[in-house]
């Protein structure tokens, strides 16, 4: 986890984040937003809450990490958080 690394990647404002978007000014223009997951069994969850993104990287064969940023804090998680059959964001950034 980087405290205050999702600060500077998250869209400002509570059009899309609830608020309070914490620390939130995007300073890269990354704009991410709060997408959610969909479980394996199928609902969506998080939506407006969390934004999650895969990386390129396995944990396992069934797990990838991912990054996760939340409307109620300022961190940037890195995490092993599901199997690869849930649904979460994928972004693509040139190097």
């Amino acid at each position: 986890m980087w405290s205050n690394a999702g600060d500077y990647l998250k869209q400002t404002g509570t059009i899309y984040w609830n608020s309070p978007n914490t620390g939130a000014v995007n300073i890269y223009g990354f704009s991410s937003l709060p997408s959610g997951l969909r479980s394996s069994s199928g609902p969506y969850s998080s939506i407006n809450i969390n934004s999650f993104f895969w990386t390129s990287s396995s944990s396992d064969l069934d797990n990838s990490w991912l990054f996760s940023m939340g409307n109620d804090n300022s961190e940037l998680g890195r995490d092993v958080y599901g199997n690869k059959v849930q649904a979460v964001s994928a972004r693509c950034v040139k190097d």
